[in-house]
């Protein structure tokens, strides 16, 4: 907690436990200040800080802590993670995506959520996610990770995140995405593109 206003933590000095929580107590001047705090810790500690985003969505799913979501990045001149424009939409949250472009703060133009309904369809799940992207930018949220005795103790879904990063670092994997015309790119690609569009 970099810089936690006392309406941000619990009883015990924690952050809450969860975004509902949060937006139950949390007052909206100390939440900036806080994530503020959090971007410039990481400058500070010399990390080339390429995007921004927030644990649980919790920037991300109510359209006031979206709009300080969006303005501070267009301060620090980063991209953002972003939900679909569709979805965003569905949610009443057009105007956040006028916000974002008028402050010409990108996001990756397509935002895969979902999964596999099981880690032995993993494979046939996401090679038609793959065959299915449509052109522009695409994320897809994975929580891939390495099988070990910690994730196993700490997820209930460790088998799944660990076949989900066998995929997706399989030789075969990076030949089907060529096979497909997919480029791999990075949030500090959008940064630099997001830097260059709209230079100071």
């Amino acid at each position: 907690m970099a810089g936690a206003g006392p309406s941000l933590t619990d009883g015990h000095g924690n952050f809450h436990g969860d975004v509902q929580s949060l937006y139950a107590h949390a007052r909206l001047d100390e939440v900036e200040v806080e994530t503020r705090a959090q971007i410039e810790r990481a400058l500070a500690a010399g990390i080339d800080v390429t995007h921004l985003d927030s644990h649980m969505g919790t920037l991300q799913l109510d359209v006031n802590y979206h709009d300080l979501y969006v303005r501070i990045a267009a301060e620090y001149r980063l991209p953002i993670r972003m939900a679909t424009r569709a979805w965003m939409r569905s949610m009443g949250m057009g105007q956040i995506l006028d916000q974002a472009e008028a402050l010409g703060v990108l996001a990756p133009d397509h935002f895969w959520y979902g999964g596999p309904s099981s880690p032995e369809a993993t494979p046939a799940y996401w090679t038609d996610v793959l065959r299915a992207l449509q052109p522009g930018v695409s994320e897809l949220y994975v929580h891939a990770a390495v099988d070990e005795p910690e994730m196993r103790a700490i997820s209930d879904a460790w088998a799944q995140r660990a076949a989900d990063y066998r995929f997706f670092t399989a030789p075969s994997t990076r030949s089907r995405l060529q096979d497909l015309g997919i480029t791999l790119i990075g949030y500090r690609s959008l940064r630099e593109l997001q830097r260059r569009l709209h230079a100071r």
